[in-house]
C-alpha cells in the first residue's frame, strides 16, 4: 500500500501546526518536528529508491573500474643493489 505524497506533506503540515501551537512546551515541540522529519524521511527513502542504479549496472561499472584499474602503468625501479634490505 502506498501513502500518497499529498497525504504525507499534509500530514507534516499539521505536525508543524501543532509545534507551532505548543510553542511553550519544548518537549512537545520536539516531538511534532521529530514526526516531521520522519515522515521527510519517507519521501527521501522512496526518491532514493528510485534513483538508485540497478545491479546490473553497478557490475558493469565495477568490470569497467577493474579493467581500467589493469591498464595501469606500472614503474619499474632500477636495482642498484644500495637497498639496506640487501643480504
Amino acid at each position: 500500500m502506498t501513502i500518497s505524497k499529498d497525504t504525507v506533506i499534509n500530514k507534516m503540515m499539521e505536525e508543524l501546526q501543532a509545534a507551532k501551537n505548543s510553542m511553550n512546551n519544548n518537549l512537545e515541540v520536539i516531538n511534532h518536528i521529530s514526526k516531521v522529519k520522519l515522515l521527510s524521511e519517507l519521501i527521501l527513502d522512496e526518491y532514493e529508491g528510485e534513483h538508485q542504479p540497478k545491479i546490473n549496472e553497478v557490475t558493469t561499472l565495477n568490470n569497467e573500474q577493474k579493467s581500467a584499474e589493469g591498464q595501469t602503468t606500472t614503474k619499474h625501479i632500477p636495482d642498484d643493489q644500495s637497498s639496506i634490505f640487501d643480504f
